[in-house]
């Protein structure tokens, strides 16, 4: 079993203001959210969304020496197989909770910077985690595809015009 609290932090208020939507203090066992991302979420589906991922990489901390206690200093090595991975599992927990998946993409679309090149990059590229999360979803729950309630949201369609090549791949498979 997991015990986590949750937090809402106003950035304004703290010196220690990070770029991220959402964090996790590893040793406090603390999952916080900034007051600013809040108010870019349109619906408790892109609630979910970050709350399901911050969830998903909690769980991970929990694995390891001291049931976890270290975990951030390995995460701080290598961070982008840990968000993938936290990112596809947030997606089945938003399924099994009744959530819509494809808002992890809009709520993406909305708070995650683009970079141009990943090798430069700490975190992996937005648009090829919203990728990897849309691939997920069509071969697991094609169903939030065909009856998809974001068809005409400007983020979501954003992410389809700027992903065109990924998902002209996607159809051939």
């Amino acid at each position: 079993m997991f015990k986590y609290s949750f937090s809402i932090k106003n950035p304004r208020a703290t010196l220690d203001y990070k770029p991220e939507n959402i964090g996790l203090d590893y040793t406090g066992r603390v999952l916080w959210v900034y007051g600013d991302v809040l108010n870019l979420t349109d619906n408790e589906d892109e609630l979910a969304g970050l709350l399901s991922h911050a969830i998903a990489m909690s769980e991970n901390s929990y694995k390891g020496l001291f049931r976890g206690f270290f975990s951030h200093a390995a995460y701080s090595f290598n961070p982008r197989p840990k968000e993938n991975k936290a990112d596809l599992k947030a997606v089945d927990y938003m399924v099994n909770a009744g959530y819509n998946p494809l808002a992890l993409i809009t709520i993406y679309s909305k708070t995650l910077a683009q970079t141009r090149y990943e090798w430069c990059h700490y975190y992996p590229l937005a648009t090829k985690r919203m990728v990897n999360i849309y691939e997920h979803i069509y071969k697991n729950y094609p169903q939030y595809l065909r009856n998809n309630a974001y068809a005409n949201n400007i983020y979501y369609q954003n992410f389809l015009h700027n992903t065109t090549k990924e998902m002209k791949k996607l159809d051939r498979v």
